[in-house]
């Protein structure tokens, strides 16, 4: 695991650029949003992640300085989030290990060249 799980960068957006933060494991439920944290703003936001994503950067070495600010900022915006957080799934490596597969035992693959619409009759089907 990561020692600090906050991603600070930039969100290049022309005139409304600001940096950001990001918690990776702030689950909004949805896969198509993400959590940031918009330091303009002192507040986390949802985003569409196929809008946003593209759109994010590193912060250079002169913008390094903002990364306790935007520590500071973030937590403090953790207690007035307007939404609903989910909780991660247990990872399932460790809780409920991968099914066993049995092996494929002769005569067991699938004829899909004997199966033709012409012979079907669905007043057969009852």
């Amino acid at each position: 695991m990561r020692k600090n799980k906050l991603w600070y960068g930039v969100l290049e957006a022309g005139k409304k650029s600001c940096p950001v933060a990001i918690d990776r494991n702030l689950d909004t439920g949805d896969v198509n949003t993400v959590f940031v944290y918009n330091h303009n703003r002192k507040e986390i936001l949802k985003y569409v992640r196929e809008l946003v994503e593209p759109k994010l950067r590193e912060l250079s070495a002169k913008e390094k300085k903002l990364e306790a600010s935007l520590k500071k900022g973030f937590t403090e915006s953790l207690k007035t989030i307007k939404y609903k957080v989910v909780k991660p799934l247990k990872s399932p490596e460790k809780d409920n290990p991968a099914p066993k597969v049995i092996a494929e035992t002769e005569g067991t693959e699938v004829i899909t060249s004997e199966l033709d619409d012409v012979d079907w009759d669905e007043s057969q089907m009852a």
